[in-house]
């Protein structure tokens, strides 16, 4: 009988904790949608980030702020968040919830 409990609690804490993640997930989801884009991310929503993500993150300093910082990942991932939505609710969830 005691195993039986003892069974029955690791399968309730397992599937406890899948349930907490789902929920983290939704909630950083959500939470993202619910964001409001300001500073850099107008840039890069912008056409300033379009043309620097067709021209290699290389422009002139005067118009397109010379974005030629060797940080490619995360100009490229802010980006695609800013043009689309789906993309950055996902991203967003999966990293909170992996840091949560």
């Amino acid at each position: 009988m005691i195993n039986k409990l003892k069974i029955d609690l690791n399968r309730f804490k397992k599937l406890f904790v899948l349930l907490m993640f789902v929920v983290s997930f939704m909630y950083f989801g959500v939470f993202r949608y619910l964001i409001i884009p300001s500073g850099d991310d107008y840039f890069w929503g912008g056409k300033q980030g379009n043309y620097l993500i067709h021209h290699m993150f290389y422009g002139s300093q005067t118009i397109y702020g010379g974005s030629s910082n060797g940080r490619y990942l995360g100009n490229t991932l802010e980006i695609l968040t800013m043009h689309h939505l789906w993309f950055a609710m996902l991203m967003y969830g999966i990293f909170w919830t992996l840091l949560v």
